[in-house]
């Protein structure tokens, strides 16, 4: 076979200088005889290239260019997967058929070896070359509303403090997602509680792919922005000239996203598929007029974009390349955005009459983190509550007094905000504790839901002093460990606040069911300790810190 390194051998012994490749594809100015004078393969080399499809069509054009030109006697194979699919694959042992990937970030080489490592495999060795195309993460929002932005320029402070609305594509499965989460986090600066509570927000709608993502900010009533990517914006004003979005970026700096060039063993051990492989990675690079025209920059964020609703130019933004923390952020995001079912156990003895500061009594420092954490929540929740104290029904400690059901169903959460603003009416009596735990997790088993985690959420601020019951802190754990079916898991969650609460115990009840208990020393500090909890409802019992 003429190969391509005894190509260019032959072209130098001919004392002619190496022509770049695609100088060498058919033009209307060279003669016929030209070309019918060009050397017969006598064998052909295949280079499998799996690729993200949002650049699919560009490598594809560029592969077929690559492919007719007749001394390169290649056929070079594009096909399309999303980039999580191929992780998947190969962290799996199925991406033999893979020679070159090229995913929507570098994260998913991370993503790839952490499934293998929790598949008991060892990952293969990716080599990664230079990426051929990459794209700033931003925000969009529709050009007839941009005036509505205000004097106050959109920044990732205004995603996290809350006070714009945006929806961002499903991170589970887009790079460029991930990179804004990264962008998120770092501007979050440590402050995860405030991370968190950004993240519950973007959780509480996610679009499948980043076309669903842009047609919400048009549908929606009050001003969304989606984070998502130049190039993605300058894709959907293609086709949506009417209603067209305008690429908004971010005032406190972003990052970009690139798509690497990765070799697999499959290339780098193979000379012949190495050699080809090389090659093409130098076409996709000469050709960056092919990717600018579908409204990516080159491999280093440069190069001019003539699209509606993007600039020209823009100073290149750092690659997000920080794969350990985005993995990090791909695994709370699983977290913050699994659908719960959850029993809110509320405290209303006597003593959260008691002053907690700045002339509110706990309760009322209980409603406002309750109707902020709440209001955070997707509609797809489903949350309960009782109230608990000495003779709520009888001799019975408790009563329920908004049953389990959806947070999207506006009757259900009209009643659970009529019933939280009315908790002050019904303070009084002492804390029973543990006969009322003990029956709230038997009643969330005995209705227990498998397509969601079920858990129970106790919020007290003292100690068990139910005279009334025989239950002791031994024989509630004894039994609650007795009770537990591993097929039906119902983790505690149990948040004491202020200087009274009975921590010690709270912790063995906790674990004796998988769950966890947490405190906030100052009532204040409930909201973020409540933030907190919920957040990390699906790691336990193995949470990290």
């Amino acid at each position: 076979m003429l190969g391509i390194i005894t190509f260019v051998a032959v072209l130098a012994l001919a004392g002619g200088a190496f022509v770049a490749w695609q100088k060498l594809a058919p033009t209307h100015s060279q003669p016929a005889a030209a070309l019918a004078a060009a050397p017969k393969c006598s064998t052909t080399a295949k280079l499998a290239v799996t690729v993200d499809p949002s650049i699919a069509p560009e490598v594809r054009q560029i592969a077929a260019q690559y492919d007719k030109v007749k001394t390169h006697c290649s056929k070079i194979t594009v096909s399309a997967q999303a980039s999580a699919d191929t992780a998947s694959m190969i962290a799996a042992g199925n991406g033999v058929g893979v020679d070159v990937w090229i995913p929507d970030s570098p994260v998913w080489v991370n993503r790839m070896q952490s499934i293998a490592s929790s598949l008991g495999r060892t990952a293969p060795t990716l080599t990664a070359k230079q990426p051929i195309a990459s794209s700033p993460v931003l925000f969009a929002l529709p050009t007839a509303r941009a005036g509505d932005i205000g004097d106050q320029k959109l920044s990732w402070g205004r995603v996290l403090n809350g006070t714009v609305t945006a929806v961002i594509p499903n991170p589970e499965g887009s790079g460029p997602s991930l990179a804004g989460l990264l962008a998120l986090a770092q501007h979050a600066h440590g402050n995860t509680e405030l991370l968190n509570t950004s993240l519950i927000a973007l959780g509480k709608s996610i679009p499948d792919s980043a076309g669903a993502a842009l047609a919400a900010t048009v549908s929606a009533t009050n001003l969304t922005i989606a984070i998502t990517t130049e190039q993605q914006v300058a894709n959907y004003n293609k086709t949506h000239a009417a209603q067209p979005l305008t690429a908004v970026y971010p005032a406190d700096g972003t990052l970009s996203v690139q798509f690497p060039y990765l070799l697999t063993p499959s290339s780098t051990q193979n000379g012949d598929t190495a050699d080809l492989a090389s090659s093409f990675e130098q076409a996709l690079l000469a050709q960056p007029a092919v990717f600018t025209a579908a409204g990516f920059r080159d491999g280093s964020g440069k190069g001019a974009v003539d699209q509606p609703g993007v600039l020209p130019t823009a100073s290149p933004a750092p690659a997000a390349d920080d794969g350990k923390t985005e993995l990090a952020l791909y695994k709370t995001w699983g977290v913050v955005t699994l659908r719960g079912r959850m029993l809110g156990v509320i405290d209303v003895s006597g003593s959260m009459a008691d002053a907690a500061g700045g002339g509110l009594s706990r309760i009322d420092v209980f409603q406002q983190a309750a109707v902020g954490a709440i209001s955070r929540f997707s509609g797809d929740v489903e949350l309960g509550l009782w109230q608990f104290s000495t003779n709520q029904n009888g001799t019975v400690p408790y009563k329920q007094i908004s049953p389990i059901a959806p947070l999207g169903d506006p009757t259900h959460m009209a009643d659970l905000s009529s019933k939280i603003a009315g908790l002050p009416q019904h303070l009084g009596g002492d804390t029973g504790l543990y006969e009322t735990t003990l029956a709230a997790v038997r009643a969330v088993r005995q209705s227990y839901d498998p397509n969601f985690i079920n858990s129970v959420v106790v919020i007290t601020d003292g100690v068990n002093d139910d005279d009334q019951s025989s239950l002791t802190l031994q024989s509630l754990v004894a039994t609650l460990k007795k009770e537990a079916d591993p097929s039906k898991p119902v983790p505690v969650i149990m948040i004491g606040f202020g200087p009274d609460t009975d921590i010690a115990a709270m912790t063995q009840i906790a674990k004796a069911t998988g769950g966890e208990a947490y405190t906030a020393q100052q009532p204040q500090d409930l909201g973020t300790v409540l933030t907190t909890a919920l957040t990390e409802r699906s790691c336990r019992p193995n949470c990290t810190p």
